[in-house]
């Protein structure tokens, strides 16, 4: 009975580790998390950030990676955005809102419920992320929140 505890907790630690290694604060240019992303056939998330930085201090690539509940890489797009430029991903094409890049095409093949992302960028930038329904005029759209690296600041 012990072994099988030690067993189970030593499998638990090394997922666990696995999982921080994925969302974790040890991936380069790591800026933001956003809980709660969703991508179905009638939901898509959006992810529009601006490149705040002073003229003349070059584009950095602007990288949106979402996973799935169970922590697994889903999807991902990387884009450049040049300074003062803002720039839109969603998990799939919109009708009503002109996307940059869009992960699962029309969302009919990668379903996601209860995922998150993970946002990449240079030091000078500002996002927001929202779940929306897609279509020519979206009758739902909710504000997700962006959280600095894993860590939630403010009530």
């Amino acid at each position: 009975m012990k072994r099988a505890l030690v067993i189970g907790c030593s499998l638990l630690a090394l997922s666990s580790a696995a999982y921080a290694q994925v969302i974790g604060d040890n991936v380069p240019n790591y800026r933001y998390s956003v809980p709660g992303v969703l991508n179905t056939p009638a939901l898509a998330t959006v992810f529009q950030c601006t490149n705040t930085g002073k003229v003349g201090a070059g584009a950095f690539p602007f990288e949106v990676d979402v996973f799935d509940a169970t922590g697994v890489l889903a999807g991902t797009v990387s884009l450049a955005l040049s300074e003062g430029e803002t720039k839109t991903i969603s998990t799939q094409p919109l009708g009503a809102l002109a996307v940059n890049g869009s992960m699962f095409g029309n969302g009919a093949g990668t379903t996601v419920v209860s995922g998150a992302a993970r946002i990449l960028g240079g030091k000078k930038m500002i996002c927001t992320a929202s779940v929306i329904g897609p279509g020519v005029n979206p009758a739902y759209l909710n504000a997700l929140p962006v959280l600095k690296k894993t860590t939630q600041h403010g009530a």
